[in-house]
């Protein structure tokens, strides 16, 4: 998986091991978004603005799967600029990579690929 994808594939298997999943290319993806580069300090309001006039508009339980690249790219740096990406992934310590892999009963062949210049993942 690409970005979103590849943190969803890396949750996959790392968290449903009876998937049975053999193989995890995650490329581009957060990895670790507790990082402070997620979540620095608050920016003034623009970006917060754009990033509650969104909130405000998704329904309870709608989870977002995909969107083509570059839609919602505004958004995305909307809620890294506001330091809101945390609260937006959620409090559910199961979104933390780094703790799935500690404590997953068993891990595929993972590998990652990242740029050194992509200050975003």
């Amino acid at each position: 998986g690409e970005s979103a994808g590849g943190f969803l594939a890396l949750q996959s298997a790392t968290l449903f091991p009876a998937a049975g999943i053999k193989l995890v290319m995650a490329q581009y993806c957060a990895l670790y978004i507790d990082h402070p580069a997620y979540n620095p300090a608050p920016v003034p309001p623009p970006a917060d603005d754009h990033l509650q006039t969104y909130m405000k508009s998704v329904k309870p339980g709608f989870i977002r799967l995909s969107s083509p690249f570059p839609e919602n790219l505004d958004l995305l740096q909307a809620i890294t600029s506001a330091g809101r990406h945390r609260e937006v992934i959620g409090p559910d310590e199961r979104m933390n990579i780094r703790r799935n892999i500690h404590r997953a009963e068993k891990l595929p062949a993972i590998w990652i690929a990242q740029g050194t210049d992509d200050t975003l993942v």
